[in-house]
């Protein structure tokens, strides 16, 4: 054995490249003595203390302090480190095979052996995937299986809270960009606690910005979730950030949404004042200082400001507002000025005492002379000067004191992120955002109210937006969606014995095809057909897993989309002997269904009634299989659909998955794809021939990737993006 150049990953001599980041396997006398070197090293480390030393990484790789150039799994290459939390460290990332800039959070060595930490890391980062809002930094993919656990996540360009703050004199940030940020992260709360998760950590280091001022929430839902098992690795002061927590956070009570609301409100006095409204350092020092002094309201802020902070800052959660939708709307309702606007004095001219005492001279003489009408001429005309003033700056006021009309912007079209910028740079707020299953506009704004017209400045407009949902393609593949889930993955009593243990398994959405891919499809794509049994409406059979793999990048080349797989970067996949085929699971393009997907889709997704065959527990009613297909294959989507409406996943023809052929394991998992490595990929569902007992869901065969068989198909999926 020796070790990957690239990785320091332990690999076979005989394999072409390193499995894991695809660096060609190399084997000099110098690479031989410093593997050997390296591995001594290693060893000495582990009979020394029994364990690798917490923080540092396999052969000596310090986790926490990467160099700039690193390559992590053959796509991630470290340019920076961006800093360290209680977890682990977050990194700015190149991702190489999008082009694109990436923050991935490695987390740290301490925590490996912790079951109940990488768990609760896999529960959580399940939990952040399922909030997609553009106010909610990103999940992309989870390891946690590898040697190196890592998040892939969104890449902020901008600042935090923190930097905002720091920008401007005192500290203190104008009410009406506070305003523009607490709208903005009100609205992304409101899509976190609708999953059920609880910040518990709200303060201005979690707020990022981007550069054009977008508000992107960050690192919710992990350290209170994690404080016990934290207590037990002695480090349960990282538990939450005691300045911004909520009293019952700090006794230890039960938390609901109200915790942050008070951690919000916290900050939101924070940007305002330039100053902290609690700076124990202790969870004890703020619970007393909370104590001794409740908010009361601030002289340097606006009357309609001091009320919404006195309001998230109640001590009872009773009191406080129940949820992010009421601070919204709150914050949505015209603020008042922060100083009522005196009407000034009209300016006295200089010359003006010398010419009011010639006037009162006149008025005695016109008066003496009795010249009542000249008198009254005068007064009219003479003292006309201060009362025009005067009534000049009442009208100015007047016009300072009307709402100001703006035009409503056109968004449909827009992505979410668009419209908002929008919505925000014409003085509006965004109100209500409603999906709408509409494929032609996924993440897309379907239309708006109002969608023309004029609105007071500060105005909501609200949103309709487009998801995913069921579409055909423009190639005339039928796409079905499938909301993810957690299932029980295996048989728990019969069958083989590679399908236990049951082990859980929790999936994204995704899309899988209807049918298996026909004749017709595949002849379109590739340019040819090699079936076996000839018809446009059978199953393309008699294709290699190589073949499936280039027709799912070929189809997504043909509908414009970016294809998942690739050598050396090269989606063509006419280089096969030339590198590592590898997938980027971010891409929107078109691919085989993981073998969890499979099952999961198989079974009928989270509309599953249990049936042992895809759609049925009587095959006949599903599918053609040995007795009754006449050996041969038949047209598509003629047996009875399952659950989901996908047809045939029992029964007709083999169906190739992503991944090579594995043992299952009792652990819990997210989304996962598979051994690294293997000899022979999976194949799900039975065919024409098959016995009854291999169209079953649970059922698991193995061939190597290169065979054609006339009961050999596929069909393609996608990852919804």
């Amino acid at each position: 054995m020796h070790y990957c150049i690239n990785c320091r990953k332990e690999i076979k001599e005989d394999w072409d490249s390193c499995p894991f980041c695809g660096t060609p396997n190399v084997l000099s006398g110098e690479q031989a003595e410093s593997d050997s070197k390296q591995k001594d090293s290693l060893d000495k480390r582990e009979s020394d203390s029994g364990t690798i030393d917490p923080g540092t990484g396999i052969y000596g790789l310090d986790y926490d302090n990467l160099p700039s150039g690193t390559l992590i799994d053959g796509k991630y290459r470290i340019e920076e480190k961006l800093g360290k939390g209680g977890f682990g460290t977050v990194y700015k990332v190149w991702y190489e095979h999008l082009s694109k800039w990436r923050a991935i959070k490695i987390i740290s060595r301490e925590f490996y052996d912790d079951k109940e930490v990488i768990h609760e890391l896999k529960s959580e980062a399940d939990k952040h995937d399922s909030v997609n809002h553009p106010n909610v930094v990103r999940f992309y993919d989870v390891h946690l299986d590898g040697e190196i656990k890592y998040f892939d996540m969104e890449y902020i360009d901008g600042g935090d809270l923190v930097d905002l703050k720091l920008s401007y004199p005192g500290k203190r940030v104008p009410e009406e960009r506070v305003r523009e940020i607490a709208l903005q992260i009100a609205d992304g709360m409101i899509a976190i606690h609708q999953k059920n998760i609880i910040h518990k950590d709200i303060k201005p280091q979690n707020i990022l910005l981007t550069k054009d001022g977008t508000v992107k929430i960050a690192d919710f839902g992990i350290a209170e979730k994690f404080r016990n098992s934290r207590s037990r690795l002695k480090l349960a002061s990282r538990a939450g950030t005691p300045a911004y927590m909520s009293p019952e956070h700090l006794i230890g009570e039960d938390v609901g949404r109200e915790t942050d609301i008070w951690s919000f409100g916290v900050m939101m006095y924070e940007l305002l004042t330039g100053k902290q409204l609690y700076n124990g350092e202790s969870q004890s020092d703020v619970l007393m200082q909370i104590k001794e002094r409740s908010f009361h309201s601030h002289s340097s802020i606006s009357e309609s400001w001091n009320r919404m902070l006195e309001k998230c800052l109640q001590y009872k959660y009773e009191d406080r507002f129940r949820n992010f939708g009421e601070v919204l709307s709150f914050v949505n309702t015209p603020f008042k000025p922060s100083k009522k606007k005196r009407l000034k004095k009209p300016v006295v001219k200089k010359d003006q005492p010398q010419k009011r005492n010639v006037a009162i001279f006149i008025v005695m003489i016109l008066l003496a002379l009795g010249g009542i009408s000249s008198f009254l001429l005068f007064k009219s005309g003479v003292g006309k000067t201060a009362v025009s003033e005067t009534s000049s700056v009442e009208s100015e006021t007047g016009l300072r004191d009307k709402v100001e009309r703006v035009p409503v912007p056109n968004l449909r079209g827009l992505t979410i992120e668009q419209a908002r910028s929008r919505i925000s740079n014409a003085g509006l707020v965004v109100g209500q955002t409603t999906e709408r299953r509409d494929n032609d506009n996924i993440g897309k704004v379907i239309s708006s109210s109002p969608s023309s017209g004029e609105l007071n400045r500060g105005s909501r407009i609200d949103l309709v937006v487009g998801i995913a949902g069921d579409y055909t393609s423009s190639t005339g593949i039928d796409m079905i969606f499938v909301e993810g889930g957690t299932f029980q993955m295996g048989n728990p009593s019969g069958g083989a014995s590679d399908e236990r243990p049951v082990h859980s398994v929790t999936l994204s959405d995704f899309y899988i095809g209807k049918h298996e891919v026909t004749q017709k499809e595949y002849q379109a794509v590739m340019g040819s057909n090699p079936s076996n049994f000839k018809g446009d409406n059978l199953p393309v059979e008699r294709v290699s897993w190589f073949n499936a793999v280039e027709f799912c990048n070929k189809l997504s080349e043909r509908e414009g989309l970016t294809p998942v797989y690739s050598i050396n970067g090269d989606t063509s996949l006419n280089v096969w002997s030339r590198g590592t085929l590898v997938a980027d699971w971010t891409a929107n393009g078109y691919r085989l269904p993981t073998e969890t997907e499979w099952e999961y889709a198989a079974r009928g997704g989270n509309k599953s009634k249990g049936f042992t065959y895809s759609g049925s527990n009587s095959i006949d009613d599903v599918a053609w299989y040995g007795d009754n297909s006449g050996s041969k294959t038949h047209p598509v989507g003629t047996k009875r659909a399952n659950e989901l409406g996908l047809y045939d996943m029992s029964g007709n023809v083999w169906e190739w998955c992503w991944d090579w052929y594995g043992e299952y394991s009792s652990r819990a998992k997210t989304n996962p794809r598979g051994p690294a490595n293997g000899s022979s990929a999976v194949l799900r569902g039975g065919s024409w021939v098959s016995h009854v007992n291999l169209c079953r869901v649970a059922n698991r065969v193995r061939s190597v990737r290169s065979v054609t068989y006339s009961s050999i198909g596929f069909r393609v999926a996608r990852t919804r993006l």
